[in-house]
């Protein structure tokens, strides 16, 4: 009798500590991420990075950035990045894959890393405006207007 209480303790615990474990894991955003590069056609016109347009990701941690979005990419899509941070704390996409910052010497036109997060222009640098569950996050690869 002592033994079967001692093992339907123990039973319990072990459920107690699933439960807990499964309910208290580290967060996760499911996101979709869309980059844009010029095209080899038409360098007027961009066009999809990934064959499917887009591609859905789980991004780990407690509010993730845009950067983070990118992060999650090296490993599962090879992606090879750049990531630069001034020393004000500003981080700023500089390559990704074969597609680097530049100015055109021709034209005298930059090309940079752009994003949008479902459409819109955040407000914030990659670094510090984060995502939330089901956003659209698009990297672009475009000039830069002039202000």
């Amino acid at each position: 009798m002592k033994f079967t209480r001692i093992l339907a303790l123990a039973l319990a615990c072990v459920m107690l500590a699933l439960s807990m474990a499964s309910c208290g894991g580290s967060a996760v955003t499911n996101v979709k991420l869309k980059i844009s590069v010029p095209s080899e056609e038409n360098p007027e016109q961009s066009t999809d990075y990934f064959a499917d347009g887009t591609i859905d990701l789980e991004v780990p941690g407690e509010n993730p950035t845009v950067i983070d979005v990118l992060r999650v990419t090296e490993e599962p899509y090879d992606m090879v990045y750049d990531i630069e941070e001034n020393a004000n704390g500003r981080s700023s996409v500089k390559a990704i894959d074969d597609y680097a910052t530049y100015t055109d010497e021709e034209t005298g036109i930059y090309y940079a890393w752009h994003f949008t997060i479902n459409g819109e222009i955040p407000d914030g640098h990659a670094g510090s405006v984060t995502v939330a569950e089901g956003d659209v996050i698009e990297y672009i690869f475009a000039p830069v207007e002039a202000e």
